[in-house]
């Protein structure tokens, strides 16, 4: 399904009012925290045998949400072959239902579904393919398809530890998980807690793993391929982009009404319990992966649908580069539910992966380039390059791409860039942006200073900036944002996974940015 969030966000007005409110929730709320799962990584859901046919007539039967059946509720009614239960875990104290099919002695592949009421039935394209030849369980988050609405934040966090109750009251041992969407960080985040479990992982068009802002400007892209449209198509279709995405931008470096919602659990519960589509969104894209994302050493898979809309493409590029061991994978014309929109293509995909899982992956070492050209973009629209060069000065132009890149130093004016595979080597400012805007992806720096941003708008995700002096200087009102990335100056040796809106300051760094 589409994935829309809502974001509350205070105006700079509005920003004394959730301080103050802040002060009161400290002192009257911490009774209500809850969620506290240090107990919970051990535990065993209780798992109950149950017939479907009796949960549907259940929720058909209530009168506050009134359902009528789908035609994958009317699989999963028809299929007498798998088997269900009703499984009591303590992270949510709910009862989670749960499909297990195939023999128990063959490797299991364990299953969580996205965002959406569909829930586990949006693997039923995958299930009968693989049942013969694997042990397969799925479940239905709590919030979702036959498992109850109940109080508690749905983070990626707590649900993996769901699954993870469930994935021992089977028994499992050497498995492999399988996640898609908001399931696919839930997958990620399972990884990163309980890899000595795991055979594999297989991520597929996972949300939520880029910083939240960097995510969500991928709703105001065009879908429309640039290439081969005029350049004064390209340059309206790009402006267009630009305005909508620094609009995004600047609202989400407001001061945040979410908060001190988040904060709490009782006022979680007050305002977003009651939606889980709306509670499990917030919690994903406020969760902080970047540890997950570069040290999780689970071999993982990357499936993307070639056109998804909801997911950047951009998130499968970043995980393929900062996991341990790792492969990308696309399928051609497919959205953001492959298993749904190319089934057939999808399962030759999954089959193949799961046979062969990828190996460590080979590093990129860092070399600083040899080339004394210089390469002078000005006024161009929709040109890609690489190759190696000294220095690299791009002006007055739009919707140009550098991927593959080597060069001592980066300078952009008035221009919009998408950097893929960059690497900067220099003694003094590796880049320079003046009123410019910067998409870059895997971006490697070793600079005297990292970055210099005047009255610019820069984006990086799995950045890895190693500075003499500082990682990012900033004169005029600039925006950054960093998601998965690494510093290491004199001042912050860590991640960075945050968005700042700073003018003429040096930016400061924390182990969590906000």
């Amino acid at each position: 399904m589409t994935l829309l969030v809502c974001v509350v966000l205070a105006t700079p007005a509005q920003a004394g009012f959730w301080d103050t409110l802040g002060n009161i929730a400290d002192t009257t709320l911490e009774m209500f925290d809850a969620n506290d799962n240090s107990q919970a990584f051990a535990q065993t859901a209780q798992l109950t045998p149950v017939d479907v046919n009796t949960l549907y007539d259940a929720k058909q039967a209530n009168p506050e949400t009134p359902y009528q059946l789908t035609p994958d509720d009317k699989t999963l009614l028809a299929n007498k072959r798998w088997r269900y239960f009703t499984a009591h875990e303590t992270v949510f104290n709910s009862d989670v239902f749960v499909l297990e099919a195939g023999e128990k002695s063959k490797p299991t592949l364990l299953l969580i579904h996205g965002l959406g009421q569909n829930g586990l039935r949006d693997w039923l394209n995958v299930v009968p393919e693989f049942e013969n030849r694997y042990h397969i369980v799925a479940l239905d988050l709590p919030g979702f398809g036959l498992s109850p609405v109940v109080p508690g934040k749905y983070s990626p966090t707590n649900y993996a530890l769901v699954a993870h109750q469930i994935a021992l009251a089977f028994g499992l041992k050497n498995y492999t998980v399988i996640g898609h969407s908001m399931g696919g960080a839930v997958a990620l985040r399972y990884a990163s807690m309980f890899a000595p479990e795991l055979q594999q992982l297989v991520l597929v068009d996972a949300a939520g793993i880029l910083e939240r802002t960097a995510f969500l400007k991928h709703a105001v892209e065009f879908p429309a391929k640039l290439y081969g449209l005029p350049d004064i198509s390209v340059k309206w279709i790009a402006g267009v982009e630009q305005f909508g995405q620094s609009i995004l931008e600047t609202v989400t470096s407001w001061p945040d009404g979410l908060e001190y919602i988040r904060k709490f659990q009782y006022a979680w519960n007050k305002t977003l319990a009651r939606n889980p589509n709306m509670n499990a969104a917030t919690a994903l894209i406020y969760e902080d992966f970047a540890v997950a994302a570069h040290e999780t050493a689970v071999p993982t898979s990357i499936i993307w649908g070639e056109n998804d809309g909801v997911t950047p493409m951009r998130t499968g590029i970043m995980l393929n580069s900062t996991l341990k061991q790792s492969s990308l994978h696309t399928v051609a014309g497919s959205g953001h539910t492959p298993m749904r929109e190319k089934p057939v293509q999808f399962n030759k995909l999954l089959d193949a992966v799961l046979k062969s899982p990828p190996t460590k992956n080979n590093d990129t070492p860092m070399r600083a380039s040899q080339s004394d050209k210089k390469l002078l973009i000005k006024e161009q629209t929709n040109r890609s390059y690489s190759g190696d060069y000294r220095d690299i000065e791009i002006v007055d132009s739009t919707a140009i791409k550098l991927s593959n890149v080597r060069a001592q130093r980066l300078s952009l004016t008035r221009s919009s860039v998408t950097l893929q595979n960059v690497q900067l080597a220099s003694d003094t400012t590796a880049i320079i942006a003046l009123e410019a805007a910067v998409e870059g992806t895997n971006v490697t720096i070793a600079a005297g200073n990292g970055i210099l941003a005047d009255n610019s708008r820069i984006d990086l995700a799995n950045a890895n900036i190693v500075a003499d002096g500082e990682a990012v200087n900033i004169a005029e009102d600039s925006q950054i944002i960093f998601s998965a990335s690494k510093i290491a100056t004199p001042a912050y040796k860590g991640y960075a996974h945050g968005q700042y809106r700073e003018e003429n300051t040096t930016l400061k760094f924390a182990p969590e940015a906000k």
